[in-house]
């Protein structure tokens, strides 16, 4: 591990970012079909039916988000090399690590003197 080369290293990362984009997508989309879902009248009602729906489309929930946490905790143990905190935090202070315009399109990515 210690005489990997740095653009495997990084290559791992890219790599590793790219499966946590991913999943950062699937939760935003899980999210707004949530939010959709109790929002529509029959979710809504104080009836038997309404009751159930609610009761089936939290369990739903409750089993992509645990399905999600497998899925963090395998990448995870794959990811072998993270930079040490001490370089990322410098990285930060350098502006040398700017926002992806991916994941946060509305963040000015301008590097300033």
């Amino acid at each position: 591990f210690l005489l990997m080369s740095r653009p495997l290293k990084a290559e791992m990362f890219r790599g590793a970012a790219g499966q946590y984009r991913m999943l950062a997508t699937r939760l935003e989309q899980r999210l707004r079909e949530h939010r959709m879902a109790m929002s529509l009248p029959a979710y809504k009602a104080d009836t038997p039916e309404g009751k159930l729906k609610r009761k089936e489309e939290y369990k739903t929930f409750s089993e992509f988000f645990s399905n999600q946490y497998r899925i963090v905790l395998t990448s995870q143990s794959e990811m072998k090399y993270f930079p040490p905190a001490v370089m990322v935090a410098k990285w930060k202070l350098e502006k040398k690590l700017l926002p992806s315009e991916i994941d946060q399109p509305e963040v000015d990515r301008t590097i300033s003197a």
